[in-house]
């Protein structure tokens, strides 16, 4: 049988066939491969991955437009969440720290800008060299957030806003919360407007119920209402005779 690239599309659309590869490399799925400083077991590895994910520059050199090439952060998908080995020397041949940092992805996210570039990659994979409270150090805060982030931090963003600002365009929270966060000056009062116009869902995004009647009773009730939603006693008078 003969194997033709493109497998019957045009020239536009045209992909290598895995077979057209393995017919010469079947090889690199029984085998531990090492090439260009890297060990990797297809087998294991390439799972799920077409030939060309990783090797599309094979017989056309530079002329391709974008240079696919395995990146650190698809390995580390799965060496973060199984029992695989993650010491570096596992899948590198030994290099220093400069010349791991000089390819792929890592070449923005660590590059003499990194300041600004770093938040560009996987957060996911920034514990493979840094410890958990790395980024605290400057960024006031564990990240990436954990899962319950989006129900505590408020408490955080009131403590300190310029910590979400570094990351975060202020118009960000006004996305999710439908109106200008944290509240400005004068909003207490004129929220009624915003809640006949809203709704109260807008408020009960981050308010609970007795946010609303500790103020309103009081508002409605100078003297006081009792507990919310409880009973009142009546009140008596003083020197009624039986």
């Amino acid at each position: 049988m003969v194997l033709k690239i493109g497998a019957g599309g045009g020239r536009a659309s045209a992909a290598v066939p895995d077979e057209v590869c393995l017919s010469c490399h079947g090889a690199v799925l029984t085998e531990v491969v090492s090439a260009n400083s890297l060990r990797i077991k297809h087998a294991d590895c390439a799972k799920g991955s077409r030939c060309s994910d990783c090797h599309s520059g094979v017989a056309h050199g530079s002329s391709v437009a974008w240079q696919r090439t395995p990146q650190m952060e698809q390995c580390l998908d799965c060496h973060n969440t199984t029992k695989v080995r993650d010491s570096c020397n596992t899948c590198h041949d030994a290099k220093t720290k400069r010349q791991r940092l000089a390819s792929g992805s890592w070449t923005v996210t660590h590059g003499p800008d990194w300041r600004t570039t770093h938040g560009m990659g996987d957060w996911k994979t920034c514990t493979a060299c840094h410890p958990n409270d790395y980024c605290v150090q400057c960024h006031g805060m564990s990240l990436p957030h954990d899962a319950d982030f989006l129900r505590t931090h408020g408490a955080p963003a009131i403590a300190s806003r310029a910590n979400c600002d570094v990351c975060h365009k202020p118009a960000f929270c006004d996305g999710c919360h439908g109106l200008e966060m944290p509240h400005p000056a004068g909003f207490t009062p004129s929220h009624s407007k915003i809640v006949k116009a809203k709704g109260r869902a807008v408020c009960l995004a981050c308010h609970t119920e007795e946010d609303c009647t500790k103020c309103h009773i009081a508002h409605v009730h100078p003297g006081g209402a009792g507990p919310v939603g409880g009973a009142t006693s009546a009140p008596t008078t003083s020197g009624a005779g039986g």
